[in-house]
């Protein structure tokens, strides 16, 4: 859970409530974790983390189609190619398709003079056609409306919403 975001401010639900549904999903599995973070890009989570595991570690971050296009958004940087190559040298990314951004949008972008150093690092999921739309607006709106969330987000996630009261 990152505390600031490049270029969205935290709303809906406070950074406390979200830590607390991350927890309330994670509880007894051994295999996953939660993290708080203070760093928005993910070149500076990528160095936060790297100090804390051995050499031959490597992260991977799952984002968004649209999260991907903000990674090489030059804005973000002032010395892009050696951000990125640092962020590369120990990190895979994995992107999953959003809305009308299929698999072959995503690889096309591969070829793009800013991606194309960083091709083999990046893979891509395609979601099936119900999750490629899904996001955490949908889910607010729902339950702003008193509509049931129940299909768009994990059991654990919908019991922890409720028991928050959140996004009414």
């Amino acid at each position: 859970l990152s505390r600031s975001n490049v270029d969205k401010e935290v709303f809906g639900a406070d950074l406390g409530q979200r830590l607390s549904m991350l927890i309330h999903q994670t509880e007894g599995d051994p295999q996953t974790w939660v993290a708080g973070c203070s760093h928005g890009r993910f070149v500076d989570k990528a160095h936060a983390l790297r100090s804390l595991y051995p050499e031959n570690t490597y992260l991977y971050f799952i984002l968004g189609y649209d999260t991907l296009l903000r990674l090489f958004n030059p804005k973000y940087y002032t010395d892009m190619i050696g951000e990125l190559n640092s962020l590369f040298e120990a990190c895979y990314i994995l992107v999953a398709n959003r809305d009308e951004n299929g698999l072959k949008e995503m690889r096309d972008i591969l070829s793009q003079p800013n991606y194309r150093p960083y091709a083999d690092r990046i893979y891509f999921i395609n979601l099936p056609e119900s999750f490629k739309s899904l996001s955490s607006t949908v889910v607010r709106k729902k339950r702003m409306h008193g509509q049931t969330i129940s299909e768009l987000v994990p059991p654990r996630i919908a019991e922890a919403i409720e028991i928050l009261d959140l996004y009414k």
